[in-house]
């Protein structure tokens, strides 16, 4: 074979195309500040009681134990998750317990006993095909980092890749917790621990387990308390040089809200425009407020500017025919203003003057969704303009991850004010939309190998490939709300007495002295 000849033909899959979520690349500025805001917290950890009860499981592991390997852990832990799922498939109230739906069906249609090592690993000795599939359990995939950040976790000494809990501290620790959960459960818990030593469980045995483990509620409140101080604590308990507690004032200001709300359904972003509004009215130099402000501002750029990539796709998808990008750009900026009624020539600083005056259409959907969210990306920048100043220290408090955000789009209106409303759109939707998809994309699948571009970009021109939709991310109000509510401060999205109660403690325990 000679140098760059190839004797027979050479055949390449085309790689799938993944649907995606961040395919502007905007939504990581919302997602470093939800993550600052409610550390601790994950979208996936959605049972506050599986805090206290694995610092308990993991204790139980350790007792007797000289020395220990990982593959030994993670067998414990998979047969210990897969008996607690089973004991929550008596009754309702399942929601939110990792590994239901397996241990559901093996409940209704297997006979007894209920063998645990059946559960956690196939006939080939893999993960697939189990109540779960990661092979160190529930507890490596979705709890683990948020533990360890709350510092209740921690590796254990003599092998990293190993979790102990945490044994001291001047803060909520994980001993505290494993402690209390034991007395909760009292001689449950023995039973527990044979059982999954055994290896296998009658129904009797569960359902005798059920008030016990009942993962979604609290008969201590010795434990209910402990955990509540243990979300009241500063953020990193065990890191001086991380003071913050904005998990505290987040909590705070969610009990506020609930407080005074009147909709029917809490939705995170419901809350985080609670916190945009409050800080626009209070001025408020509060951290945490500033905080969920640049939240909000962040997550309306990103789904805004998702709604104008949607129309783009859209019109590219009608024919399937290739188009200049300054072409699809003149396209989409022309269907936004004709439907709105806004001549083209319009400077930038006209139309922000009468926004109040615009009318969104009611159909074409794509069309009016992106009309919408026209208006919005100018109606944030319109309502922020002169208070810029008052977050300078912004960049301290929360590190950014990009060079980008909602306030760099204010700049770029600023310099562009008095240009026609039409030119400035166009440059917009090439720039922030069209070559911003293209690098992120491909940035992506050179990183991962995962094609989730939406278009073809070839010498000037693109294609349509699929189309997309806009979300809002998840800033872990929800999961907030679910431990909130499985400790017993909030009910369908209003507080109890419990929950008054410790909203007056907070709001006392933060009054200047």
């Amino acid at each position: 074979m000679k140098a760059n000849e190839a004797i027979i033909p050479f055949f390449n899959k085309t790689p799938e195309l993944v649907a995606g979520l961040n395919q502007l690349g905007m939504r990581n500025q919302a997602e470093v500040l939800f993550t600052s805001l409610l550390p601790g917290l994950n979208n996936v950890s959605n049972r506050v009681r599986y805090y206290s009860f694995y610092c308990w499981l993991i204790r139980e592991f350790y007792k007797d134990k000289e020395q220990v390997i990982e593959s030994e852990f993670n067998q414990f832990i998979r047969k210990a998750e897969y008996l607690l799922a089973l004991v929550h498939t008596k009754g309702e109230g399942v929601q939110g317990i990792p590994g239901i739906t397996y241990a559901l069906n093996k409940r209704h249609n297997s006979s007894e006993p209920y063998l645990l090592e059946e559960g956690i690993y196939n006939s080939t000795g893999k993960t697939d095909g189990t109540y779960w599939k990661n092979t160190g359990g529930v507890l490596r995939q979705y709890y683990s980092s948020s533990l360890k950040d709350i510092s209740i976790l921690g590796e254990n000494n003599s092998n990293a890749s190993i979790l102990n809990i945490s044994k001291e501290g001047d803060f909520i620790f994980g001993e505290r917790l494993a402690t209390v959960f034991q007395n909760s459960v009292s001689s449950n818990g023995h039973k527990f621990i044979s059982l999954v030593k055994k290896g296998s469980v009658l129904s009797e045995e569960l359902d005798q387990l059920y008030n016990a483990f009942n993962m979604r509620y609290f008969d201590s409140e010795e434990e209910k308390s402990l955990i509540i101080d243990m979300l009241l604590q500063k953020d990193y308990p065990n890191r001086e040089y991380r003071p913050e507690s904005y998990r505290r004032s987040t909590i705070k200001y969610y009990l506020q809200y609930l407080k005074t709300h009147t909709s029917d359904k809490v939705s995170d972003i419901d809350f985080a425009k609670y916190m945009y509004n409050r800080f626009l009215g209070d001025k408020s130099s509060d951290a945490c407020i500033l905080g969920w402000y640049r939240y909000f501002l962040n997550e309306e750029w990103q789904y805004n500017s998702s709604e104008l990539f949607c129309l783009l796709l859209y019109i590219l998808s009608k024919d399937g025919n290739w188009y200049e990008v300054k072409q699809a750009s003149e396209l989409v900026s022309t269907k936004i203003l004709e439907s709105l009624c806004i001549s083209p020539e319009r400077t930038v600083k006209e139309v922000c003057a009468k926004l109040n005056d615009l009318v969104i259409p009611d159909s074409p959907k794509t069309i009016a969704l992106a009309a919408k969210g026209f208006i919005g990306l100018l109606n944030r920048y319109v309502e922020n303009c002169n208070i810029r100043e008052r977050s300078a220290d912004f960049s301290v408090l929360f590190p950014r991850s990009e060079s980008e955000d909602f306030f760099t789009l204010m700049d770029n209106i600023d310099a562009c004010i008095n240009m026609p409303i039409g030119e400035w759109l166009e440059k917009f939707i090439v720039k922030e939309i069209i070559h911003r998809h293209h690098e992120v994309s491909q940035r992506k699948y050179l990183q991962t190998g995962v094609a989730s571009q939406k278009f073809i970009y070839e010498y000037g021109h693109i294609r349509f490939l699929k189309e997309t939709e806009t979300t809002h991310t998840a800033p872990r109000i929800s999961t907030l709300n679910d431990f909130l509510s499985d400790l017993g401060i909030i009910v369908n999205d209003a507080l109890t007495a419990e929950g008054e109660e410790l909203l007056k403690r907070i709001e006392d325990e933060d009054r200047p002295i």
